[in-house]
């Protein structure tokens, strides 16, 4: 079983013509602020190849790693850093299963040091994967932005948002 998450609407497409071609089958985590974002898709941007992570940008000092909205949020969280003189690599893991073990060794090997941003339960989430993955091949320090085992409740995303402590400061 595959499972992806997008950060943007072209990553929706270009996630979907991957899936196509896949032999296995395919879960799409979906946000809805994603789905309803408007602006042009570039449609003749080939499929996304599964199970590899996107860079979305480069850094030496910390490895910010996310999955759908929340890597859009790491990419502000890591404007936020360079103004305090640390530089962020910001990794979206569009792929969550399989895991790019690849990428996130690398990350982590370069940085130093590791945060998981996800919109999720912290137990279960991404960030464990990446723990599991970290503690088994290559021990580093490491943080979780997540849920910390709570029941959700009522409100607008944002409102939600800064409730659970997801938010670009928190990362």
């Amino acid at each position: 079983l595959v499972v992806v998450a997008s950060a943007t609407p072209a990553g929706n497409h270009g996630l979907l013509k991957a899936a196509i071609r896949c032999d296995d089958p395919v879960v799409f985590m979906e946000h809805k602020e994603l789905w309803l974002t408007t602006g042009d898709v570039d449609e003749s941007a080939g499929p996304i190849e599964l199970g590899k992570a996107a860079i979305r940008k480069t850094g030496k000092d910390i490895t910010l790693l996310s999955w759908s909205k929340s890597a859009n949020d790491c990419l502000s969280a890591a404007a936020l850093l360079t103004k305090k003189g640390i530089d962020a690599e910001v990794i979206n893991i569009h792929t969550i299963k399989p895991l790019d073990r690849d990428a996130i060794l690398a990350s982590a090997k370069k940085t130093g040091c590791v945060v998981s941003a996800e919109e999720h339960q912290m137990n279960g989430g991404l960030g464990d994967s990446i723990a599991q993955l970290l503690g088994r091949e290559l021990p580093t320090p490491m943080e979780y932005v997540a849920v910390n085992d709570s029941f959700g409740e009522s409100g607008t995303p944002d409102q939600l948002l800064e409730k659970y402590g997801l938010t670009t400061a928190a990362i």
